[in-house]
């Protein structure tokens, strides 16, 4: 994350897919970085993989005006 504080980022919204291990170990590992990095996470909420509407989310990340934005997902399609 060295490269994003180089890049001027103070804040971050993050949304990972909740109920697996995917989504949750990329959420830890981002969280630890990002304080150790001195980033304020703005955001960090679960979100239903299998959600075909993600409007409601959307909103949250650009309500919480982060300078940067990730997301841990994998696709739930079988």
């Amino acid at each position: 994350m060295d490269h994003w504080v180089d890049a001027g980022v103070k804040t971050l919204a993050m949304t990972y897919s909740g109920g697996d291990l995917f989504g949750q170990l990329g959420q830890e590992a981002t969280t630890a970085l990002a304080q150790k990095a001195g980033i304020d996470i703005v955001l960090s909420e679960a979100h239903d993989p299998a959600a075909t509407d993600f409007t409601p989310l959307v909103t949250k990340v650009t309500d919480a005006k982060p300078d940067a934005f990730v997301t841990w997902g994998a696709s739930s399609s079988s």
